[in-house]
């Protein structure tokens, strides 16, 4: 009895790679269509899940001009990535029709370096104004759209720190809401109107946790969870306030957890290719699992009738 369970345990663990591997080429061969939007530009605020690299002259020369090569993977000359290809904006971006793709996102971000202080000086505080005071800020806003994916720095520092639930934890979190709040209304100030806001994937199965003991793992989703709540009411919050305005929370915790959690934890970042991995690092998707985290928000852009929606 006890061999007829591992058997049928067994049986069905590789039923659902065969299901996720499949609904995988599913989605990328859709974003391979290209559905040109309405949005002629994208501005992105983030950490290494956003940034591909292609902004690093524009920040090493704290100038307000922005190469235009710059703008397009397929041009610009500077492209480092925590990934094997695209990662999701470009994925994005392509599934547009390439309109020019702002990528403010820095490797290592946080919200704010004053409450929570990570590698880079360029924190989501920071991003948001370089933007402001760049080129990029003059664009019209109608045909604009903002990403903001920023926040698993945060989760993993307030673990080490607060890997129990505690008042200083919660405080913790007010206070980096409110930091990102503040640069949403920044961003409102100057005209933004399509503000979309990613919550984190779950960080508690990446493969630089799998050795942690099974009750961290929890501990540390619960964190995950509780952060992604928090941004999801700071987001209703703000649209309540500008209810002119078109910003939403976007979860991706619940679509990638049961795929994650399927996946043995392999990375192929020494691997001469990356086909049939989940992860690229101990901390990163590769550019396969990107395109998803695109073909999502494209769906949901689609849902909202932003995609080609059409201004008075």
């Amino acid at each position: 009895m006890h061999m007829l369970l591992i058997v049928i345990l067994t049986f069905s663990y590789h039923i659902c790679l065969l299901l996720a591997s499949a609904i995988t080429v599913l989605d990328k061969h859709a974003l391979d269509e290209q559905l040109p939007s309405k949005f002629q530009s994208i501005v992105a605020f983030g950490d290494s899940m956003t940034d591909n690299g292609s902004f690093d002259d524009f920040y090493a020369k704290n100038t307000s001009k922005i190469d235009p090569e710059s703008l397009h993977s397929y041009t610009s000359a500077n492209l480092s990535r925590a990934c094997d290809g695209p990662v999701w904006v470009e994925h994005l971006a392509t599934s547009f029709g390439s309109p020019d793709l702002y990528n403010f996102a820095r490797v290592a971000a946080s919200i704010n370096n004053s409450l929570v202080l990570e590698e880079t000086p360029y924190d989501l505080n920071t991003q948001v104004t370089r933007y402001l005071t760049s080129e990029a800020a003059t664009l019209t806003k109608n045909n604009t759209i903002f990403f903001i994916y920023i926040g698993g720095n945060e989760v993993f520092d307030m673990f080490k720190v607060f890997p129990n639930d505690s008042v200083e934890r919660r405080k913790l979190i007010e206070q980096l809401m409110l930091s990102a709040r503040f640069n949403l209304e920044r961003l409102y100030a100057i005209g933004a109107r399509y503000i979309m806001l990613l919550g984190q994937l779950p960080l508690e199965d990446l493969p630089m946790r799998r050795k942690s003991l099974s009750e961290t793992r929890v501990k540390m989703g619960d964190l995950v969870r509780e952060f992604n709540i928090n941004l999801e009411r700071l987001m209703e919050d703000f649209t309540i306030d500008h209810t002119e305005l078109k910003a939403i929370y976007f979860d991706l915790y619940y679509s990638f957890k049961p795929l994650f959690v399927s996946d043995t934890g392999r990375t192929c970042i020494s691997e001469s290719s990356c086909e049939g991995y989940v992860f690229y690092d101990r901390g990163h998707p590769t550019s396969l699992y990107h395109a998803q985290i695109a073909q999502a928000i494209r769906d949901k852009l689609i849902e909202l009738a932003w995609y080609e929606e059409t201004e008075p």
